[in-house]
């Protein structure tokens, strides 16, 4: 085992688009704060061997919540963007790649780190009837979030 290839790097995107709506946004958001709170992520950043949480808020344009910092006792404050049917999917990956791109110019040490992308959206009909996960050699970790994990999740 080598210790630094099981701690991870983690970008949680919420779809603030109307497909969401307030009740599924906000059981997302609570989740991603148990996850932290008290979901086991060791968030400690002084640690020498952590998890960095990253969220991104995504409406037309990614907001940027937590830049793989959020720990424990954060919140995630965000709304539903009005008039906004869906969310762009490629580019939420864009942002959330982009984050853990940066991410490792700060912390070199972090390369064999695992990276995780993970979506709650409800903007894609056929996305969320699955759960996927693609690995890409070198890259980052594609994780869909359905509706009904989140709702599932969000009650434990």
């Amino acid at each position: 085992w080598n210790p630094s290839e099981i701690w991870v790097d983690v970008v949680v995107i919420l779809d603030t688009s109307e497909a969401m709506g307030d009740g599924l946004l906000t059981a997302a958001s609570t989740l991603v704060e148990s996850l932290v709170g008290n979901g086991g992520l060791s968030t400690d950043l002084s640690a020498p061997f952590s998890t960095r949480v990253g969220v991104i808020a995504m409406a037309k344009d990614a907001q940027v919540l937590y830049d793989l910092n959020m720990k424990k006792g954060d919140r995630v404050k965000t709304q539903v963007t009005k008039g906004l049917g869906s969310i762009d999917i490629s580019k939420a990956f864009d942002a959330a790649n982009g984050m853990l791109t940066r991410g490792l110019t700060s912390r070199p040490e972090r390369a064999n780190y695992r990276q995780i992308i993970y979506y709650a959206t409800d903007s894609d009909s056929l996305v969320n009837r699955y759960f996927f996960n693609v690995a890409f050699p070198g890259r980052a970790l594609r994780a869909l979030l359905p509706r009904s994990k989140i709702r599932r999740e969000s009650s434990l």
